[in-house]
């Protein structure tokens, strides 16, 4: 999967973690200045909300979750004539592996996720695990859960304490 590209993590922040790759100086949280004070946006659009992103402005959508030909960025992006980011030296021009991540996304439905921090946390029930002795505590179950189902086993602690100091 194209996703793929981004190494692992969590699969809900992938709109993030391409954001994190590719600050958006031009559509960003920023007053869309640049250090010398020069504007860095011909328009207001923002992309790092999905309020802003989906807003129908004009009858053209920024981002149109499912639809790469109604999503005016994607078009954007992928035109020959006048490109984004431009190539006028602002901002490196999009890899095709990136392009892959941005298409991929919008036909996914563009979900846009609170950043990690701010989503409050969920109980998690501990995996069972086959090595039950072993497993002392519930984040030690969540590590074994793991480290079995990539079928690998754990030294006994004597004979990991002996090849340590051995």
């Amino acid at each position: 999967k194209p996703w793929d590209a981004l190494g692992p993590g969590r699969p809900q922040s992938r709109q993030q973690r391409l954001q994190q790759r590719r600050p958006s100086a031009s559509h960003g949280p920023d007053e869309g200045v640049d250090a010398k004070g020069k504007s860095n946006r011909k328009a207001s659009l923002r992309l790092n909300t999905p309020e802003r992103a989906y807003a129908i402005k004009d009858g053209i959508a920024a981002i149109k979750p499912g639809s790469l030909d109604d999503s005016e960025a994607w078009v954007r992006i992928m035109d020959k004539d006048d490109p984004m980011p431009p190539n006028d030296g602002h901002a490196k021009p999009l890899t095709s592996a990136e392009k892959d991540l941005i298409k991929q996304w919008i036909f996914e439905e563009a979900e846009y996720e609170k950043f990690w921090a701010f989503v409050p946390a969920k109980t998690q029930v501990p995996p069972e695990v086959n090595n039950t002795a072993w497993a002392k505590t519930d984040i030690d179950r969540f590590v074994l859960a793991q480290i079995e189902a990539e079928g690998k086993t754990l030294f006994p602690d004597s004979a990991f304490i002996e090849e340590a100091v051995g």
